[in-house]
């Protein structure tokens, strides 16, 4: 999954541009931070998820027995 997500973010930021008309650098920043945003939802996410009763059950000590 993370290979991917480095693979895409430099088509479609490529794509974005080629579109972009006279707002090349507009683009390219709404782009990179649209991923950046997604990141840290994604992170806020897995955090709120993590603390909760859905959180970790077992440590990773506790499976290796």
């Amino acid at each position: 999954m993370a290979l991917t997500g480095f693979a895409v973010n430099p088509v479609v930021t490529s794509l974005a541009v080629r579109f972009a008309g006279d707002a090349l650098a507009l683009t390219s920043a709404l782009t990179t931070s649209a991923y950046n945003t997604g990141i840290a939802a994604g992170s806020a996410l897995a955090g709120h998820a993590l603390g909760s009763s859905l959180g970790v059950t077992k440590t990773s000590s506790h499976l290796a027995q």
